[in-house]
């Protein structure tokens, strides 16, 4: 298989990971490739799926699994007014394929991966789709590369790394609610005058 069709075989299979467990997709998993190699899947790839493909594919595919919490808070923090539970489905396949190749695959360049995840996106996703992927991805390569620049001079960056961003989510998640609160409590107090 090309890269590109494997591309697109963990990207269809982070697709189901959104409606099964992770005990569920070794399964799935198995399922999918056998389908595949017996032609049942209607894509058309260049060949048929090798050992090597398998096990690059599911080494791949866990290694996303495993980094899904990281790959979405980056993705909460970056996506202004979006958060992951919101995202349709081929866009969020697509974002957190090509957001682990960016960030923790160094074979894979940026270029390629954010391409990649664009042509998938437009191909499954919506009329927008392409563009959003691209936005968001474009987003992250900027911090990446501010918070790198800024690491080689010595310099406080605004890039915010996953770690942080989950606590800033959840720091905002918090102020939102204490306003929310606040608000209310305005509300109440102006009915009672």
């Amino acid at each position: 298989m090309r890269r590109s069709e494997i591309r697109e075989t963990i990207f269809r299979l982070l697709f189901m990971k959104q409606f099964n467990s992770r005990e569920d997709m070794e399964e799935q998993v198995s399922v999918y490739l056998d389908n595949l190699r017996s032609g049942v899947v209607e894509e058309k790839y260049s060949a048929s799926v090798t050992a090597e493909d398998e096990a690059y594919i599911r080494d791949k595919l866990g290694k996303i699994m495993d980094r899904l919490p990281e790959i979405d808070d980056l993705l909460n923090h970056t996506a202004r007014g979006w958060k992951t539970n919101h995202m349709g489905s081929a866009d969020l396949s697509a974002l957190r394929l090509a957001v682990y190749e960016i960030r923790y695959d160094p074979d894979i360049p940026e270029g390629v991966a954010i391409n990649e995840a664009v042509e998938l996106a437009k191909r499954y996703g919506e009329d927008n789709s392409g563009a959003f992927v691209n936005g968001i991805l474009g987003e992250i390569v900027r911090k990446t590369q501010a918070a790198a620049d800024n690491k080689e001079n010595g310099e406080k960056s605004d890039a915010v790394a996953p770690e942080e961003a989950k606590t800033a989510t959840l720091e905002n998640e918090k102020a939102d609610a204490a306003t929310t609160k606040d608000e209310k409590a305005a509300s109440e107090e102006g009915d009672t005058q």
